[in-house]
């Protein structure tokens, strides 16, 4: 039986689980790693003119790469869509851009209205859409999780592709990558990566019949001299424009880790590697460029996806440790990471040093003042942004903190405020308003934030 405080300890929990992201940042030095308050877990990116597009569990941020405050959180109490997480994004040459979620794939186009195709409305026979893309032609390719793939031309008409209707080797695709010659590559879940070409031919690769050197196939990558790159569970595997395979692993090319999740075209054309041990670099030649070892290649930080901006800058979203950013001037003489913000929440740094990120715009006295003599044992819980720019907090035992674009803080407690109790565990703000969940206190409504602010 589900009593009241049952269903509100329900509700709390769900705020929990898409709390929105608190600020971005883009620090003026781009010579070192720097990284971003963001979602600590981060499955893809893209960017679009000066915009950062990210899918994470809980929605969709939308930032601006010039600017330190988070543009806009996309999540599914606050606007019109309908999933919480999205495994893949890909703008088109419309100006929109299209997600893969785990309830179909959602379209947002470039007069910001939201369309939606989902099993219920379309071809499609499952929901779970782990990748899709766009192709020249103005059509669109899912890649679903258990039902194959399909395709929607700019007819709206449909083809599927399954193992029973085509040689596609396996139901479940985690990548799908169009070319301009009007070829298609794909990349499964344990069944190898397939290629059907513009005249509708298939070719199929696993570990058995060619050098790919593992059967999970989770990115694929075309580079400028029409070698194809594969990033799987046992390493990279590149098939060269003569049919020659080569293969990359920790063993023959001291990758960092052998599972890789994410591949890109640096700008120097060498290759990068997001793999579950940190970033790579390779050549051809298999030379590889970047020491692993060495701390600003991000050890232990699994790299889900890389994006390059138009000032060549490199991008990481990482499954854990939130955003980084690497600058076209670094390499391994001159690097290091430096944490520009630390991930909220947090349960394990001390309250003094979690909003260190304020340094870089000049309010870092009066916050360490702050934070010194008010939360030195407390830990960050919640984070929240509104329209104003601002962010608000909540703590284990501080009740809620305020912090305005011009480094001013106050703080709303149970003495001063309505707060039932200074014990806060989540919160989310739905336009105009701050729902938080409180530790023994019920379920609280902030109307009216940005007049209150």
């Amino acid at each position: 039986m589900i009593t009241k405080k049952t269903a509100l300890w329900l509700l709390i929990a769900a705020f929990a689980t898409i709390l929105p992201v608190a600020s971005w940042a883009t620090p003026e030095d781009v010579s070192k790693w720097k990284q971003f308050n963001s979602r600590d877990y981060i499955y893809d990116m893209a960017i679009v003119d000066n915009y950062l597009w990210a899918g994470i569990p809980g929605g969709l941020v939308l930032a601006n790469l010039d600017r330190p405050n988070l543009q806009r959180y996309f999540h599914k109490l606050s606007t019109e869509i309908n999933f919480h997480q999205v495994y893949q994004v890909a703008p088109d040459n419309q100006g929109g851009l299209w997600l893969a979620t785990d309830n179909g794939a959602s379209y947002l186009s470039s007069d910001r209205s939201w369309h939606h195709v989902s099993k219920d409305n379309s071809p499609l026979p499952v929901d779970n859409l782990q990748s899709l893309a766009t192709d020249a032609l103005g059509g669109v390719w899912f890649g679903t999780w258990g039902g194959g793939a399909y395709y929607l031309n700019k007819n709206n008409t449909w083809q599927s592709l399954n193992t029973v209707n085509s040689k596609l080797p396996g139901n479940y695709i985690y990548t799908v990558l169009p070319l301009p010659s009007g070829g298609v590559w794909f990349g499964t879940d344990s069944r190898g990566a397939a290629f059907l070409d513009a005249d509708g031919q298939w070719q199929t690769f696993n570990n058995t019949n060619s050098g790919l050197p593992g059967n999970d196939v989770l990115d694929i990558l075309v580079d400028s001299t029409g070698g194809t790159w594969f990033a799987t569970y046992q390493g990279v595997g590149y098939l060269s424009n003569d049919n020659e395979w080569q293969t990359f692993n920790t063993v023959n090319n001291s990758l960092p880790s052998d599972l890789v999740y994410s591949l890109a075209l640096a700008p120097d054309g060498s290759i990068l590697v997001g793999t579950d041990n940190g970033l790579a670099s390779l050549n051809a030649n298999g030379s590889i460029k970047f020491n692993p070892q060495e701390m600003w290649l991000l050890p232990d930080t699994p790299i889900k996806s890389i994006a390059i901006d138009q000032m060549d800058n490199i991008w990481l979203g990482t499954w854990g440790q939130g955003l980084y950013k690497l600058g076209p001037t670094s390499g391994a003489s001159n690097a290091s990471v430096k944490k520009v913000s630390l991930d909220i929440p947090s349960t394990l740094l001390p309250k003094s040093k979690v909003l260190s990120y304020y340094e870089t715009y000049g309010i870092q006295d009066s916050f360490d003042k702050f934070s010194k003599d008010n939360l030195s044992t407390e830990q960050i819980t919640g984070s929240a942004t509104d329209s104003l720019g601002g962010t608000w907090l909540t703590t284990r035992d501080a009740g809620l903190i305020y912090l305005d674009g011009a480094g001013n803080v106050t703080v709303y407690n149970s003495e001063n405020s309505s707060l039932p109790t200074d014990s806060l565990n989540a919160i989310v703000a739905v336009e105009d308003t701050l729902w938080i969940g409180t530790w023994g206190g019920g379920l609280v409504r902030l109307s009216g934030i940005t007049d209150t602010a």
